[in-house]
């Protein structure tokens, strides 16, 4: 179970943005939307984290294998990226084909995303919610502008 929870945390984001590329490709300006704005939360998620300067938690003894402690050094962790990729297109996917059994699925695999980057200690609680917030935020942004 342990290395189901790990793949789906680490790889959530990819998962979930290939199945929405999928869904999307019929509604030619959203996605096109939805690329820019994946490249926009990127940039923004790379600013963030280096404005705010916050460190990742401590104690990474969870970390085996791929997600050895030295691909993290010197990188911080507010907000998290993967939380705010994941929110961001559950949400932005949700809002373009007003599919609820697609929202569930994502939501799933992001709250499974979010427990990964927790129990594997790369973002604090705080860090999580504010890269879930932040996804959110840009795709109600999306949705009510234009």
């Amino acid at each position: 179970m342990e290395t189901v929870v790990e793949f789906i945390g680490f790889n959530g984001p990819a998962l979930v943005c290939f199945g929405n590329l999928f869904v999307l490709v019929k509604y030619t300006y959203h996605f096109i939307a939805y690329i820019l704005l994946l490249v926009f939360n990127k940039i923004l998620n790379g600013i963030l984290k280096r404005y705010i300067k916050e460190p990742r938690p401590n104690g990474n003894q969870l970390i085996t294998g791929e997600f050895d402690k030295a691909n993290y050094k010197g990188q911080y962790g507010m907000p998290s990226g993967h939380s705010q990729y994941i929110f961001f297109s559950a949400f932005y996917t949700w809002f373009v084909v007003q599919n609820n059994d697609l929202l569930l699925l994502e939501m799933f695999v992001g709250l499974i995303t979010v427990y990964q980057r927790w129990a594997f200690r790369r973002h604090g609680v705080k860090q999580l919610f504010a890269g879930a917030a932040l996804g959110i935020f840009i795709s109600f942004f999306y949705k009510f502008f234009f």
